[in-house]
């Protein structure tokens, strides 16, 4: 009896059960708590197929949709009109073409997937940015409900000014927050962060962080990057390198990327911009400009390998698993 009394606390104690009530309120939207432990390893990219209508000649940005299995979003640069087209991850075959309402394209420079603005859907936001236009805009677009040819209203837009002269870099994470990064000389891009509230309003942004990078590019930089659906992961591309960064417990993503990345498998491509994380972030994509070009992907390793740097928070035995435990411990005392 006494061993079963013993061995009840030591299993409430590592458990962490808690008589608080555990359940979260919408309204204080936060970061998801670290539980996983995911492998920082990635496969050499693999081509899953190639992208050969001629309608994508300048695939800037991509983003796994949150609502269609295998389906990827991306757009052409400024060299496109306001549309975005659904790609089959297998084939490389256009699926849809999602024309824009009273959206224009300068020069869209990414594309991220995410959480809608007050809304539990998913939204497709388009960064127009690029130096070839004066726009500063980013389009907050909802997933469509059927995937087929139609054209999408524009849900939200945000407006920002800043001293920076281009961006091709667009993030947003499971909450919602919206990331940009300014390129730079050399690959050290500057970090922005657009307030959730700044939604409908233009901004003026002043405070960034510069990435920490282990090796100075050839060109200005970054060129694209995507958050993971948990939030959790990081991912950025220069001309020559993919960077992986993990959020360590109760990191900001401002935090994150002050410190120095993994470095992770990137093929050779001729203009490779765009990179997307997968809906269940099993592994990544890559797409570059230019016609005719593969779609690679490339696929997480060692899935329960503890990734550096990282706690894992222990895992919590609900009190349902407790009582359980409880009484089959006292069926043997």
């Amino acid at each position: 009896m006494k061993f079963c009394y013993l061995l009840t606390l030591f299993i409430y104690v590592w458990s962490g059960v808690s008589t608080e009530n555990e359940t979260e309120t919408l309204s204080t939207p936060r970061l998801l708590p670290i539980t996983e432990t995911l492998s920082a390893t990635f496969d050499d990219g693999k081509i899953m197929a190639k992208i050969r209508t001629k309608k994508i000649n300048e695939a800037s940005g991509l983003g796994a949709s949150r609502l269609y299995e295998d389906i990827l979003y991306t757009h052409n640069d400024h060299g496109d009109s306001n549309k975005i087209y659904a790609l089959s991850v297998n084939s490389g075959s256009i699926v849809a073409v999602l024309t824009i309402r009273n959206a224009k394209n300068e020069d869209w420079e990414d594309l991220a997937v995410g959480p809608c603005f007050k809304s539990s859907s998913s939204c497709i936001y388009v960064l127009d940015g690029g130096d070839a236009g004066k726009s500063n805009t980013i389009y907050m677009i909802e997933e469509p409900t059927m995937m087929v040819t139609q054209t999408l209203n524009v849900n939200n837009t945000v407006s920002y000014s800043w001293n920076e002269k281009d961006c091709e870099t667009l993030m947003v994470d499971n909450i919602g927050e919206v990331f940009i990064v300014a390129k730079k000389k050399g690959g050290r891009g500057h970090l922005y962060r657009i307030p959730r509230e700044s939604w409908g309003t233009s901004v003026q942004l002043h405070n960034y962080v510069q990435l920490t990078l282990p090796y100075i590019s050839s060109n200005r930089g970054p060129r694209g990057g995507d958050m993971s659906r948990s939030g959790h992961e990081l991912l950025m591309r220069t001309s020559e390198h993919m960077y992986y960064w993990r959020r360590q417990n109760g990191e900001s993503t401002e935090d994150m990327v002050a410190r120095e990345p993994t470095v992770v498998p990137v093929a050779e491509e001729p203009q490779g911009e765009a990179v997307a994380w997968s809906a269940t972030a099993d592994g990544y994509y890559t797409l570059s400009e230019g016609r005719t070009q593969p779609l690679y992907f490339y696929k997480r390793l060692n899935k329960t390998d503890k990734y550096y740097g990282s706690t894992a928070a222990p895992t919590k035995l609900n009190w349902h698993s407790l009582i359980l435990i409880i009484v089959y411990c006292f069926s043997f005392s």
